[in-house]
């Protein structure tokens, strides 16, 4: 039984769109990764973070019944997983499941906010979830990258691990600039180019367009016909 409100009605373990939570699970997940020793123990704590992160995204998107049952047991045979293989000293799996966890936490928030009618601070804090997770899914992609390759992908740092990554990643997506770490391969400098440009242009398109329409409905599309 889940928790009740005062009329006796269910309430959710997780409101609907509220993306503060998911905003606030995706930082710490973050904060976790970049200042998480490099450990078999701490990659396999930073897939359970995701994971977690993935349940609070899709109950804040509205998935419930038996298909939210569905994604709980995915979520936990995917940590299960990523721990036995960590143990056996695979960390492969614990990249490709974090990308895997990523896409399916984008996915859900993506689907969500396009139905958004009113732009409210839960949109925007959904956007600036978005934001992040895109961090995320680039450094997920380098680590698979560096897997893949014998050369190192970064200069600056000896074995990579996972928080070089994310460093890189975030510092690529805010285009602060490189200085201890930055593209050691020709590849990697054109995908931290589309890094760069996909952040700049979230920025300065999607964030900044919903927060200037807080407050305001958006139109329908029988609304959009109307008036073409």
């Amino acid at each position: 039984m889940g928790p009740r409100g005062g009329t006796g009605e269910r309430r959710p373990l997780v409101p609907l769109d509220a993306y503060g939570r998911v905003l606030a699970a995706v930082l710490l997940a973050v904060g976790w990764t970049i200042a998480s020793p490099e450990a078999a123990w701490s990659r396999a704590v930073t897939v359970a973070l995701f994971a977690g992160t993935v349940f609070v995204a899709f109950r804040a998107s509205g998935v419930r019944g038996p298909v939210a049952g569905g994604v709980l047991v995915a979520l936990g045979v995917a940590v299960v997983a990523a721990v036995l293989w960590e143990a056996a000293g695979e960390p492969a799996v614990t990249v490709v499941v974090g990308l895997a966890l990523v896409l399916a936490s984008l996915g859900a928030i993506v689907r969500r906010l396009a139905a958004h009618p009113v732009v409210t601070t839960s949109t925007v804090a959904g956007a600036l979830t978005v934001y992040l997770l895109v961090g995320m899914l680039f450094t997920f992609l380098f680590a698979t990258i560096d897997l893949a390759v014998e050369e190192p992908i970064l200069r600056g740092v000896g074995v990579a691990r996972l928080g070089d990554f994310l460093y890189h990643s975030f510092i690529t997506l805010t285009t602060v600039g490189y200085g201890d770490v930055a593209p050691g391969t020709d590849a990697m400098r054109a995908i931290s180019v589309l890094e760069a440009l996909i952040g700049q242009l979230y920025l300065v398109t999607i964030v900044a367009v919903t927060v200037a329409r807080m407050g305001t409905r958006r139109r329908g599309p029988e609304e959009d016909r109307s008036v073409s």
